[in-house]
């Protein structure tokens, strides 16, 4: 995962040089990543282009199918959280999810068929730190199956049970989700994150923000504001960072149950009236109703903290 070189070209696709694969990222016209090649670069001669992997989404732009040496399907819930996953024509499910209801990423369990014999005998459990990083993967009884270290923006080390480097930086027992609990794709050296696709040895997206200027006054491509370490950005669209925001109520004096309930209500419910609305809007919606003498303090509260709140799917 080592990056030597990145280069735009033709600003139609992207190339990078990692571990002595050089990769090619090919867009289409709604901004999302749909092949990746590959070529050695090892002795410093590339060879030839070949398909690392390509990629088909739905209508709401979920990523559905995933081409590399396997077609893989994945089915989600309303919030954009894939419970099950199945590979080529199976109608047996190869591994299934179990997601909390704290955030958007918040994986409690997994079961997975490792052996590919159709039976879902592998369960395990995901442990997530403060900021939703996965930093271990255990076992029924609570042995630890592996371990997980990061750097700030996000470069994954997979650790064995006893904090060893693993032998090759591969999953043991097939986890996609590291950083902030957001799928590594293997084959582009990108983590997905709905909307967009992230390189966490640049530190940034490296597709553009779908919401243009609205996410960031000057950046396209910036990850939460370059302040990995306190916020999340799980749709690819909105900055998380619901401490700040709620520890600002407090500190001038607005109704922190407010704050938070709207929160909750906007992050479990996923929209307020309007299926699939942004998150800033059912926020607002939601102080009017609940409080409306503290809407215009609680919009000035959460600008002030630099801070947008979740809408899973938004």
């Amino acid at each position: 995962m080592s990056l030597a070189t990145w280069r735009l070209v033709q600003n139609r696709g992207a190339e990078s040089s990692t571990d002595g694969t050089e990769h090619r990222y090919t867009w289409d016209a709604w901004n999302r990543l749909v092949k990746v090649e590959e070529r050695d670069y090892t002795s410093g001669t590339p060879g030839s282009w070949s398909d690392a992997g390509t990629y088909q989404y739905d209508a709401v732009n979920r990523r559905i199918v995933k081409v590399t040496s396997e077609t893989r399907h994945f089915y989600y819930t309303d919030r954009w959280q894939c419970l099950e996953e199945r590979v080529g024509t199976s109608s047996s499910a190869r591994v299934q999810y179990v997601w909390g209801s704290r955030y958007v990423d918040d994986l409690v369990l997994g079961d997975s068929d490792l052996d590919s014999n159709g039976s879902l005998e592998t369960r395990f459990y995901g442990i997530q730190d403060a900021n939703w990083n996965m930093v271990a993967i255990v076992d029924d009884s609570g042995t630890v199956l592996e371990r997980y270290s990061y750097y700030p923006y996000g470069e994954a080390k997979i650790l064995d049970d006893d904090f060893t480097p693993d032998a090759n930086n591969l999953s043991d027992v097939a986890n996609p989700y590291l950083f902030t609990t957001r799928r590594f794709d293997s084959e582009s050296s990108l983590y997905y994150f709905r909307n967009r696709y992230y390189h966490s040895q640049l530190g940034r997206f490296v597709n553009r923000d779908p919401v243009a200027y609205e996410g960031s006054k000057w950046n396209l491509y910036v990850y939460v504001d370059s302040n990995p370490l306190k916020a999340t950005d799980p749709t690819g669209l909105e900055v998380i960072n619901l401490t700040v925001c709620v520890a600002c109520a407090s500190c001038i004096g607005v109704d922190v149950c407010v704050v938070a309930g709207c929160i909750g209500m906007c992050n479990e419910q996923g929209y307020w009236d309007v299926p699939g609305e942004r998150s800033w809007n059912c926020f607002k919606k939601c102080t009017k109703t609940v409080g409306a003498p503290l809407t215009a303090v609680c919009a000035m509260l959460c600008l002030a903290c630099g801070t947008l709140l979740l809408l899973p799917g938004a």
